[in-house]
């Protein structure tokens, strides 16, 4: 939606956004863009909540791991004994087995869920955190607008204020994400 309407704009008033036009109105600082996904990336607050992601999933991994060696052997013996067991006993310890594996799964595919909720509710929460933050950003500075640089085809470096905003995030949120899945 957004895009449509920068093309929009683009085509309807070309000549708003040439570069003699930006530099003769307000010193060039009608319109701005910055990467939003490194202001979350290389904020301390994303940093925190991408750590966070990265040890608990590694930590989730590792524990799958186990488990699948658990259950593995598990099936082994099960199936060593097979030819010492009567086929109505073994089918119940096989059933057992299976209902025990699909719990098992079921339990850490809640785990992971969890753990994707809960990065990407941090990831919603810092962008909530950092809209007021913009809107003043703009409003002190007499900005018109702020774009993401995922939209600018072509771009002077110096209409670029994601480190700006960086620095401005990290020394104005210091509450870091909550990071923890109890």
């Amino acid at each position: 939606m957004v895009k449509y309407f920068i093309y929009f704009f683009l085509i309807v008033f070309p000549s708003c956004l040439t570069a003699s036009n930006l530099f003769e109105r307000n010193s060039g600082n009608d319109f701005l863009f910055l990467n939003q996904s490194k202001i979350y990336v290389e904020s301390n607050y994303g940093k925190s909540t991408e750590k966070f992601f990265k040890e608990s999933s590694e930590e989730l991994i590792s524990e799958n791991n186990q488990i699948e060696i658990q259950l593995e052997k598990e099936e082994l013996s099960l199936t060593n004994k097979r030819k010492t067991l009567s086929r109505i006993d073994f089918r119940n310890l096989a059933l057992s087995f299976d209902i025990k594996v699909e719990k098992i799964r079921l339990r850490q595919k809640n785990k992971s869920d969890k753990l994707l909720a809960n990065l990407e509710l941090n990831r919603e929460k810092f962008y909530k955190l950092v809209s007021p933050l913009l809107t003043d950003f703009v409003s002190k500075n007499g900005i018109l607008g702020v774009f993401d640089s995922s939209l600018m085809i072509v771009g002077n470096k110096k209409f670029d204020i994601t480190d700006v905003i960086i620095d401005l995030i990290n020394q104005n949120i210091t509450e870091l994400p909550i990071t923890s899945l109890d």
